[in-house]
């Protein structure tokens, strides 16, 4: 619908801005220096699942294995030193 209605298309501009800070934010804190590619790679991993894992769709009996693909993604990327 955002393609077609104005207004659809500036709530979920609205959302996605919103969404899109909050994960920057949390990037910056764990010391990323340019939070905002990575916050949009993470952003469409999760958005994208969606249409292929979401209730009701053709491969949600793999929802929890793709967010826990996800998750060791974002672990081995973000993964903090350990302290010596």
């Amino acid at each position: 619908m955002a393609l077609v209605e104005p207004v659809i298309r500036a709530l979920l501009d609205e959302m996605y801005g919103a969404y899109l800070a909050f994960v920057e934010q949390q990037l910056s804190e764990m010391g990323v220096h340019d939070p905002r590619p990575d916050a949009l790679v993470i952003m469409s991993m999760l958005e994208g699942l969606s249409p292929f894992v979401g209730p009701g769709r053709r491969w949600h009996e793999h929802a929890e294995s793709c967010v826990a693909s996800i998750h060791a993604f974002l672990d081995a990327r973000y993964e903090k030193p350990a302290k010596r």
